[in-house]
């Protein structure tokens, strides 16, 4: 669906682009200009030196919505060169030209999961969730040079460490210097879907960025992934209930022992100060006074719940398995009974000032509960795993999609 809006975001660099500011790049290899130094892109990739990709031009007519008809390389007059982004040289999907920016941010403190989250999310949605929801996961790819293969990304970053070798995923690194690794590369993938109220299909960009933990912990590091945060459509927030020190010490009395081969890594800093950094991001970047509640729904996730059992109690609805996929719908009934016993549980582990926290700057806040490798698959002190079993971790996203009408819904 072409809209009448004016600017789209860019889903690898997450700044604003005129529609009518879009550039081409000419992957013609016979191109006389095939070997034009790209600036831009080498410094999005943060290369040494500026290395030839393709010669990057602008149309010189544009159509009302800034897309160009019959575009040629004002060189070679190639007619098959690729939309980019004016900021970063990447290629933009026809799927952000024309469709809508759907940026679902995953943020949280170091060691929260956020890795195996997304690793986990993207599998489900590409073999099960799309398919359940009536939509098709499309992967992105952009031939020519300065190109772009999410799957081969996907599988080399993600995929293989994981499920092949049953690996645990190293933490990302910090996002700060040195030249961009493959795992800091937006991972960029198309849902296909029908629109029940029009009767039309439509698609959108979904975008995952794995930023690290150290990016969200100082003021300083925090604008790598500004960005990130200031377009998005919503936020899954993961908050480890390992790196709580009272729900740690309940689960120590619980099982008679220490918790260092579950909790993984310790975070040194609270889910609040990482929660304070973000929305003092966002009010920034929007211009959001302090006291004004920030428009953005926002999923607070409690990873690794597996872990918890032992304290859980009587928690039977996040124990079950997700029934979305099932009713190929988004169950709001279901979230709404899980919201509730993730406060409830908050509550009896002394931490209801997490909830007043985080409701005290969102309008719209839902909790939940997943395990990424699943129910009684705890890693080794090797970090070995069986292949991920997933529970619910589908949830968080469908919810915010939801909001936006993206996903059918029922009660």
């Amino acid at each position: 669906m072409i809209t009448l809006f004016n600017k789209i975001v860019c889903p690898f660099c997450f700044q604003e682009v005129e529609r009518g500011s879009i550039e081409y790049r000419c992957v013609n290899k016979r191109c006389p200009s095939a070997a034009e130094p790209d600036h831009l892109y080498s410094q999005y990739m943060r290369w040494p030196r500026d290395q030839g990709l393709g010669h990057v031009f602008k149309p010189t007519s544009r159509s009302l919505f800034g897309r160009s008809s019959d575009v040629s390389c004002d060189v070679c007059h190639d007619h098959t060169p690729k939309p980019i982004c004016p900021h970063c040289h990447n290629p933009l999907p026809e799927s952000t030209l024309t469709g809508t920016d759907n940026i679902i941010s995953v943020v949280g403190t170091r060691g929260s999961g956020k890795s195996h989250y997304i690793a986990v999310l993207i599998d489900e949605l590409r073999k099960r969730v799309g398919h359940s929801m009536g939509a098709e996961i499309r992967n992105f790819v952009s031939l020519g040079s300065g190109g772009y293969d999410v799957e081969s990304l996907y599988q080399e970053t993600k995929y293989r460490p994981l499920y092949e070798d049953q690996k645990l995923l190293e933490l990302t690194r910090s996002d700060v210097s040195g030249v961009r690794e493959n795992d800091k590369i937006p991972l960029i993938y198309i849902w296909n879907y029908l629109d029940h109220s029009f009767g039309r299909k439509k698609s959108f960009t979904l975008s995952f960025f794995d930023a690290a933990g150290e990016d969200l912990q100082n003021e300083e590091d925090i604008a790598t992934v500004g960005g990130y945060l200031r377009h998005s459509k919503g936020i899954i927030f993961l908050a480890d209930p390992l790196q709580i020190p009272s729900v740690r010490a309940q689960l120590e009395a619980e099982t008679g022992g220490a918790l260092t081969s579950l909790a993984g890594v310790e975070s040194t800093k609270t889910f609040s100060s990482v929660l304070a950094n973000v929305t003092t991001l966002i009010r920034n970047a929007r211009g959001i006074k302090q006291g004004a509640a920030i428009d953005i729904p926002v999923a607070v996730t409690f990873p690794k719940f597996d872990a918890l059992l032992p304290i859980a109690g009587d928690a039977l609805t996040i124990q079950q398995p997700s029934p979305h996929c099932a009713h190929g719908a988004f169950v709001e009934g279901d979230q709404q009974a899980v919201d509730a016993e993730m406060r409830t549980l908050l509550e009896n582990w002394g931490e209801g000032a997490l909830i007043t926290d985080i409701r005290g700057n969102f309008k719209d806040v839902s909790f939940f509960a997943v395990s990424s490798l699943g129910l009684g698959n705890a890693p080794d002190t090797d970090g070995n795993v069986r292949r991920p079993r997933p529970h619910r971790v589908e949830d968080p996203l469908l919810w915010l999609m939801s909001r936006y009408g993206l996903v059918t819904k029922e009660q």
